[in-house]
C-alpha cells in the first residue's frame, strides 16, 4: 500500500475513535492515540518503517513526543520533532497548548530540542469536528473536503506560538485558518513537499517554498545517524550520540520513528 493511503486510513481510524469515544464517554489522551497510530503505521508499512525504543535512562529528559525521519538515501532525509495535542471536542480548543514541564512551557522545550538538533518542529493535532468546522478548516490542495482527513493535522511551531500569545486563539478554527495547517497526508502526498524532499536535486527551488511549508529553513540529511540506522535493525537505541543529539540541552525524543519514503515513487 502506498504511504499516502496508509496515512489517510489512519486518519479515518482516528476520526472514528474520537467520535466513538465521545459517544461512549471513554477518554484517552495524546499518548495513547500516538502509540496506536505509530503501531498501525508500522503494521501497514512493515518493510519501510520502524519504531525505535529510546533509552529508559533518558525518561526524565524527554523533549518531544516523537522524532520522525522521513525520506530515503536516494533523495534525502528530513528530521521532524513532533509534539501531539488532542482537541477537546466539546470546547473546540486545545487545552494543553500552554502545558508546562516544571516551570518551562512545553513549546519552548520543543523549539529548544529542534533548534539544537537541526529538526523541523511540528505540532500534530488529533481532531473530531462537525461538518461546518471541517469545511472551513480544509486547506489541502485537494479541492474536495474530506472530513476524516482532519483527524490528524500538522502545523509549524510558529502557528502554535502565535496561538498561545493571543487569548482565544487556541481553538481548532483559529489554528486551522492558517494555510500551513494541513492533513498529515500532505507530508507525503503533496507535490510541494516532493520538491522539498528533492531540493538538492532541484537547486532552483526558492527558500521561500520551504519557509511557507515549515516556517523555517531545514536541514536535509544524506544518511541516517549511525544509531538510528542500527535501531532500524534492533528496534532500540542504546545511546544518543552528541553529534546528532546535542547533549547540552538534555532533551531527547520519547520515540524515534523511521519512515522510508521515495517521493518519485509515491507522489504523482
Amino acid at each position: 500500500m502506498i504511504l499516502i493511503s496508509v496515512l489517510e486510513n489512519l486518519a479515518v481510524d482516528t476520526w472514528e475513535r474520537l467520535r466513538d469515544s465521545r459517544a461512549l464517554e471513554i477518554n484517552f489522551g495524546e499518548e495513547t492515540i500516538t502509540d496506536l497510530l505509530l503501531m498501525d503505521l508500522k503494521r501497514k508499512r512493515p518493510s519501510t518503517s520502524r519504531i525505535i525504543q529510546t533509552p529508559k535512562t533518558k525518561e526524565k529528559d524527554k523533549g518531544t513526543d516523537w522524532e520522525w525521519w522521513i525520506g530515503s538515501d536516494r533523495t534525502s532525509w528530513i528530521r521532524f520533532a513532533v509534539q501531539a495535542k488532542k482537541l477537546h471536542i466539546d470546547s473546540g480548543r486545545y487545552n494543553g497548548l500552554s502545558h508546562k514541564v516544571g516551570s518551562t512551557l512545553q513549546i519552548d522545550l520543543l523549539e529548544r530540542y529542534a533548534s539544537a538538533n537541526d529538526a523541523v518542529p511540528l505540532y500534530c493535532f488529533y481532531n473530531y469536528v462537525n461538518p461546518a468546522s471541517a469545511t472551513m478548516a480544509w486547506r489541502c490542495c485537494q479541492t474536495q473536503v474530506n472530513e476524516p482527513q482532519l483527524a490528524c493535522t500538522i502545523t509549524p511551531l510558529k502557528i502554535v506560538r502565535a496561538a498561545i500569545a493571543v487569548r482565544g486563539k487556541k481553538s481548532f478554527s483559529s489554528i486551522h485558518s492558517h494555510p500551513e495547517t494541513l492533513p498529515w497526508r500532505c507530508l507525503v502526498g503533496c507535490t510541494r513537499f516532493k520538491q522539498v524532499y528533492t531540493l538538492d536535486q532541484n537547486p532552483a527551488i526558492p527558500d521561500k517554498l520551504v519557509e511557507s511549508i515549515f516556517g523555517k529553513d531545514i536541514r536535509r540529511y544524506d544518511r541516517l545517524p549511525a544509531e538510528v540506522q542500527a535501531g532500524r535493525i534492533s528496534g532500540k537505541m542504546d545511546r544518543f550520540s552528541p553529534g546528532f543529539y546535542n547533549d547540552n540541552v538534555r532533551l531527547f525524543p520519547r520515540r524515534v520513528f523511521v519512515l522510508e519514503f521515495d517521493p518519485d515513487m509515491e507522489i504523482g
